[in-house]
């Protein structure tokens, strides 16, 4: 419709599609405008920290809560002193940091181990030092940070979405996806009725239907990924004391 008889009205022009309200305007390209990027076909643009200016890593990682990285850097010689511009164009709030870690040996025996969004970047003095501080958070914080801006309902007159579902919508939010390593029968036959209020967070909702089911979800970047824990489960690794 384009009247907003049902509160929003609805328009095209041949390229994008229009959703307008008393408050806001939406815009999206239509399919016939819009094909999906390939995977690797994004903005392709990295540096990486030499080691030898790292002086501290600090990674605090959470259950079910906001995770976080931070990297303080030696900029006594003014490295990083103009981030988001020149060399360092990417370094700026919001980009991806990949965690590597390891040995660099002639084969190079590091491993990725996490991947963490710039949430703020601060300069400090110590004596005979300048520091450069980046404070990085994961998903998890990136969804506290986000919160809806009008209530939403899902399946309150109809049966239309699982709770693992629900979880992928919420992702959606911060650009994120959803998948399984292992999950229960659970939280793929249960549709809950969910309502959120305005002003509530992500971070809020998915522990909200988290706590519906014995499921529980960790991330590598962007990437959900759900785990069915199970007293039969293999060891990822094992402590050896004396």
């Amino acid at each position: 419709p384009t009247a907003a008889g049902y509160g929003m009205a609805l328009a095209e022009d041949g390229t994008y599609l229009w959703a307008t309200q008393a408050n806001e305007v939406w815009r999206t390209a239509l399919p016939s405008s819009w094909t999906a990027p390939a995977a690797g076909a994004g903005a392709g643009s990295a540096i990486t920290i030499p080691v030898t200016d790292i002086l501290r890593i600090n990674e605090t990682v959470m259950p079910e809560q906001q995770s976080s990285l931070e990297v303080e850097l030696n900029n006594s010689e003014g490295t990083y002193d103009s981030p988001g511009s020149g060399s360092l164009a990417v370094m700026k709030r919001g980009s991806r940091v990949n965690l590597f870690i390891g040995y660099h040996t002639t084969s190079d025996e590091t491993s990725e181990c996490g991947r963490y969004f710039i949430e703020s970047m601060e300069y400090n003095r110590a004596p005979h030092q300048s520091l450069f501080t980046i404070h990085c958070v994961d998903a998890w914080g990136l969804l506290e940070r986000y919160s809806f801006n009008k209530p939403v309902q899902f399946n309150s007159e109809t049966n239309d979405f699982t709770v693992y579902a629900l979880i992928g919508k919420v992702m959606q939010a911060v650009g994120g996806t959803i998948s399984y390593k292992s999950r229960s029968a659970l939280i793929t036959s249960l549709y809950p009725q969910l309502n959120i209020h305005a002003g509530e967070s992500g971070a809020s909702v998915l522990t909200r239907l988290l706590n519906l089911v014995t499921d529980v979800i960790f991330f590598f970047g962007l990437a959900g990924y759900i785990i069915y824990p199970q007293a039969s489960d293999t060891a990822a690794y094992k402590y050896k004391f004396p």
